[in-house]
């Protein structure tokens, strides 16, 4: 009894350590993660480089590797650098669906919608913006449902469908209202005015400026200021206004501390070329030249090359037309040499993630490998002691029964010996005969496998598989045509000659669009792709099933109208 207690409490304490250090190990990796938090506002730079390099070794448990995506993210944002890959949101996306709060579901849609839009995979991208938008209203978090929204018309705007986009900038201004962020509305109102003058609405779009105008002067913040004055002087060079243009753009590059009124400057000299005033126009692109800044140096040599140009200064137009061309060529170069450096730090980053997981699991293999021995040897331990106990009370009475057994053993010796030259006889034959069913039953199944790629690989079918995969949006016509029906029949006739007959023995009066429809599940194809080929939502197409099935007086307790006319009708 006592070796019993002593394996039992070495099983508790080893279970017991095992729990505590894994408790410990969970709880170190959360608390780095709070510190990181708590850091985000203060150093964003050291949290995103920290946070991302635990993330490309991929050494993080499933909780911090998440809550580290989502922190990543916002460091990112608040220092300008790339976000997460689209496989790293999607992964953690699945566990802020099972475990985290609607809030941080929103803004994963989110930044995976922007993931997404670097990929340039825009409908993914919209799908996601759209699913962070309701997530979003759906706690109130109007903000967020604004940036939301201001990147959906972003998306918009980039797929040329102003309409859109101004639906969407107006529907973030009125969120940026709700929730009191002023600077954001403004610059929303600012979005809203392009929009419309995109539309040749520029009359509107002065109003919504004026909005941004005034309010921009309460903010008393350049950049909204800045952005605000170029969008008049945009509007009013539409609208043919040079002279008001002129103005909004100088008062723009008056306070532009940054980009030291560049972008207007440049904005200003490419008005007076296109309205013929060369002198002005020469004049401003000095002041741009005059920077020692170096920004914008291509489009300074392109509008040098069309000031010329209209000149009639061909030799000089040619000039700065090659400088711009070496610019042009230099940033394409960079560009791509930058873009190719992205790509190979994913491809490493992906080599490591995936070299680190495998490590991972070997590594958790042996673990639960070296417990579950450690385990077994006790539990074994155990059951030794408790059968060796069994077996000392036993052993008397196990004597007779053997002795007993012994005598019975040899009066039934003669007996099974006759019967086993009976049952190895009987053995053979039946072996013969399972043989044989074994392989009718496989020749049965090679064949229908082989009719049912026929039948895929034919043209009809390779065009129907084509046709259920496409999807049409407003399509209110059956895709597959009568030439095609009549292609399924003759493809079913080649490939099941006995068929019709067979079909016509279930229902000598079948129609023939139920004999059609009949060759057509032949193709297996799902309830959904059926229903888009046959252009009728998935319930009907249980309908039809269910109506076939008492046309051919069939009843099933199981399987599908296919399996049935594949494995009754055709075996037979």
């Amino acid at each position: 009894m006592y070796k019993i207690l002593l394996v039992v409490r070495c099983l508790f304490y080893f279970f017991f350590s095992i729990v505590c250090i894994s408790c410990n190990l969970k709880s170190s990796q959360q608390i780095q993660i709070e510190k990181m938090e708590f850091l985000l506002d203060l150093y964003p730079d050291s949290v995103y480089f920290v946070l991302d390099s635990l993330i490309n070794e991929n050494d993080l448990n499933e909780i911090c590797f998440a809550k580290s995506c989502l922190l990543v993210s916002k460091a990112a944002d608040k220092t300008d650098k790339r976000l997460l890959s689209v496989t790293d949101y999607e992964k953690v996306l699945c566990w802020y669906i099972d475990c985290g709060t609607i809030d941080e579901q929103g803004q994963i849609n989110y930044y995976l919608g922007r993931s997404y839009l670097e990929d340039m995979q825009y409908e993914k991208a919209m799908n996601a913006y759209l699913h962070a938008l309701s997530l979003f209203k759906k706690i109130q978090d109007y903000d967020s449902a604004a940036y939301v929204s201001s990147y959906i018309a972003d998306l918009f705007e980039i797929q040329n469908d102003p309409e859109s986009a101004q639906r969407n900038y107006e529907l973030a201004a009125e969120y940026f209202y709700k929730s009191g962020n002023t600077r954001s509305y403004t610059l929303a109102l600012k979005d809203i005015a392009r929009e419309l003058a995109f539309q040749d609405s520029c009359e509107l779009a002065l109003s919504y400026l004026e909005r941004a105008d005034s309010l921009a002067f309460v903010l008393q913040d350049s950049i909204v200021k800045i952005a605000v004055y170029n969008s008049f002087g945009n509007v009013y060079r539409i609208m043919k206004r040079y002279a008001d243009s002129e103005k909004y753009l100088l008062r723009a590059a008056a306070i532009d501390t940054v980009m030291c009124g560049i972008p207007n400057l440049l904005a200003l000299s490419d008005l007076y070329i296109e309205v013929g005033d060369w002198d002005r126009a020469s004049d401003y692109l000095a002041q741009v030249e005059n920077n020692k800044s170096g920004l914008y140096i291509d489009m300074v040599k392109y509008n040098q090359y069309k000031l010329y140009k209209v000149q009639g200064k061909y030799k000089e137009a040619l000039f700065y037309l090659e400088q711009y061309q070496d610019v042009f060529d230099s940033s394409v170069i960079a560009s791509n040499e930058a873009n190719l450096l992205e790509m190979e730090k994913k491809y490493d980053k992906l080599k490591v993630q995936q070299e680190n997981q495998r490590l991972k699991l070997s590594q958790q293999i042996y673990v639960i490998l070296f417990i579950l021995s450690i385990f077994i040897l006790l539990v074994v331990s155990l059951v030794y002691v408790l059968f060796k106990k069994r077996a000392k009370d036993k052993i008397h009475s196990q004597k007779a029964e053997i002795l007993q057994f012994n005598i019975d053993v040899l009066n039934l010796s003669f007996e099974l010996e006759q019967k086993k030259r009976l049952l190895d006889s009987m053995k053979k034959e039946c072996l013969v005969k399972n043989k044989l069913e074994d392989e009718i039953k496989s020749l049965n199944e090679e064949l229908n496998r082989i009719k049912k790629k026929q039948l895929l690989n034919s043209a009809i079918g390779k065009k129907l598989l084509l046709l259920s995969q496409k999807h049409i949006p407003g399509n209110t016509k059956v895709l597959i045509s009568e030439k095609m029906f009549k292609a399924i029949e003759k493809e079913v006739k080649i490939v099941y000659p006995k068929f019709k007959s067979q079909i016509l023995e279930l229902c000598p009066g079948i129609s023939d669009s139920d004999w059609r429809y009949c060759c057509f599940l032949l193709f297996n194809f799902d309830v959904k792709s059926e229903a888009i080929l046959l252009c009728v939502n998935p319930a009907s197409v249980w309908t039809r099933h269910f109506r076939m099935r008492q046309r051919l007086n069939i009843q099933l307790d199981k399987g599908s109208l296919y399996d049935y006319l594949i494995n009754d009708v055709l075996s037979d």
